[in-house]
């Protein structure tokens, strides 16, 4: 690329950065993270030592765009954001390092771990004529399922390629370790695999209800589902939690985020009405531990970063938007780059605008730059903090006909849960259960998890 441009939304580099980078407290991934920082990639290469894995330039291939390395705060976070990390190894934008802290389920210290952030799914970037053109709340173009099984094929050649676990300890260790040091780090390493390995056995059951998500897509929701109701419940006494398992099989392109604060529904479904709740729930989906089982450990008690997800919700809500000029005012949608991608003209314009009018208007409004958008009956009267929000137009799935796999989601899987999680549900007589919607299920789970 000869350039790389963000193109303007109404944040300084600084915020930019640290939404990039900001840890919601999520473990993402299932190694410390300077276990990935060590991991060679996984092409096997007889004449030369592999690039690692962590390499910017080899992530690129999964869709994940570079990001500077950057120690501590910037300015416009020297004292809000007084314990961000940056991003100290120069890792891609979505990527956060958590610090060490005691792991939620067993209380015992936890190393460094290496998790997603929101930008990871939600920022863009377009490659045009040797411009990187990059959008702060876009679709990301990345493919997860890819990086996942690259995760696990290093890992797995660290352990049976020669050579490869001895620079691999060489990395993590220093290189004055001793031999009792390296054999631990291997018993880790097979203990790891071990999990791994069980874990693809149970949900390679559910397999045949996949399909296939690719690069700009994901099931996120299922996922979300997964990750709670079955990965976390792994263990819990008396309970077998492969009752929950489903296939990822209703994934969806990542929505834009600009603006959603402000409208009635911050779910693109239609099911979900407040920003925390929908955070949250994100964040228990891509690995922010959390103690279901642990009775003798303080149930609900998660890595969850209400303090962060709170501070970017206000990142991206901005100001007001009907407070002096009506208009959003925190990241905001970018404008077409006319001198990268050339000037529209001004005839497809206009009909452009006029088939939008026609045929677009009734359910997506004005364009936000006219009068008669700010100026709508969807916009609702001020609540008690002199807010206004937008309360978006519904269409049935069976009129607008689009796929309902994702739309049904909540509503129609059925969760299990032990009766000593204490949520609401429908009694499966005395067999210590109870069952309920996915939808009813997680609500339950993050208001406890966000309430302790």
């Amino acid at each position: 690329m000869k350039e790389v441009r963000w193109i303007e939304q109404g944040w300084s580099s600084d915020e930019r950065f640290w939404f990039h980078h900001v840890s919601q407290g999520t473990s993402t991934l299932p190694v410390p993270y300077n276990w990935f920082l060590a991991l060679e990639q996984p092409e096997l290469s007889p004449l030369s030592t592999p690039g690692l894995l962590s390499d910017p330039g080899y992530l690129s291939r999964y869709g994940f765009i570079p990001s500077p390395k950057q120690t501590g705060p910037g300015t416009a976070y020297q004292d809000t954001y007084a314990s961000f990390l940056g991003n100290p190894d120069g890792l891609p934008v979505g990527f956060s390092k958590l610090p060490a802290a005691p792991d939620p389920v067993t209380r015992a210290m936890q190393p460094d771990q290496l998790g997603f952030t929101c930008a990871a799914c939600h920022t863009g970037q377009i490659e045009y004529q040797g411009t990187s053109l990059r959008i702060d709340g876009a679709p990301a173009m990345t493919d997860l399922g890819k990086f996942r099984n690259a995760l696990g094929l290093a890992l797995s050649q660290t352990n049976t390629v020669p050579g490869r676990f001895g620079r691999f300890a060489k990395r993590v260790l220093g290189e004055g370790h001793t031999a009792a040091q390296a054999a631990q780090l291997q018993g880790q390493l097979h203990g790891l695999l071990a999990r791994i390995e069980q874990l693809k056995t149970i949900t390679d059951t559910v397999a045949h209800q996949n399909v296939e998500e690719g690069f700009a897509r994901l099931d996120a929701i299922n996922r979300i589902g997964t990750q709670v109701f079955f990965t976390d419940l792994l263990g819990a006494p008396g309970f077998d939690a492969r009752v929950n398992l489903a296939g990822n099989s209703a994934p969806v392109n990542f929505p834009h985020i600009w603006d959603t604060y402000w409208f009635t529904w911050v779910e693109y479904d239609a099911s979900i009405l407040q920003p925390m709740f929908r955070n949250a729930g994100e964040a228990l989906g891509v690995g922010a531990k959390i103690n279901l089982i642990n009775r003798a450990q303080t149930l609900y008690k998660s890595a969850i970063g209400v303090q962060e997800l709170h501070e970017i919700e206000e990142l991206l809500a901005g100001k007001n938007p009907h407070s002096s000029t009506p208009g959003f005012k925190g990241l905001r949608s970018p404008a077409w780059p006319d001198d990268i991608l050339g000037t529209i003209d001004p005839s497809r314009k206009e009909r452009g605008q006029a088939l939008y009018e026609e045929l677009c208007q009734s359910c997506h409004l004005a364009p936000v730059s006219d009068a008669a958008f700010w100026s709508d009956p969807r916009w609702r009267q001020p609540n008690a903090a002199g807010e206004r929000y937008l309360d978006l137009v519904e269409i049935p799935v069976l009129e607008i006909g689009t796929d309902p796999g994702q739309a049904r989601l909540l509503g129609e899987r059925r969760i299990t849960l032990p009766s000593y999680l204490d949520i609401p549900g429908t009694g499966a007589g005395n067999t210590g259960l109870v069952d309920g919607t996915f939808g009813q299920m997680l609500a339950a789970v993050v208001e406890k998890a966000t309430t302790l």
